[in-house]
């Protein structure tokens, strides 16, 4: 156990995000190939082409809006946990003097 931390969690966690991660770059990749498809919406050939370009691009920004959303909430809910075990540590470490 390293210091206000349980190493396997500690590892867990961070398998967890990196997954998240991934996800998180391969829709930001996704909204690019999207964002450079914008200036055909401008050159489609018709009104449908254009409405379907333009609301396949707005699922997918709000698609990256969402995982923004999920990965803030995670990492402030992971964040929360380790300061409040980061306490309890220091609290037996003055208490005891030390381990």
């Amino acid at each position: 156990m390293a210091y206000g931390y349980n190493d396997g969690e500690l590892m867990s966690a961070i398998g967890d995000f990196e997954t998240t991660a991934s996800n998180f770059m391969s829709l930001v990749t996704q909204i690019g190939d999207t964002t450079s498809q914008a200036v055909g919406v401008w050159e489609a050939d018709s009104y449908v082409d254009f409405r379907a370009n333009l609301d396949n691009y707005a699922n997918n920004a709000s698609a990256l809006s969402n995982c923004v959303n999920a990965v803030r909430n995670w990492t402030e809910g992971l964040k929360a946990g380790y300061d409040g075990v980061d306490q309890l540590e220091s609290e037996k470490w003055q208490g005891n003097g030390g381990y």
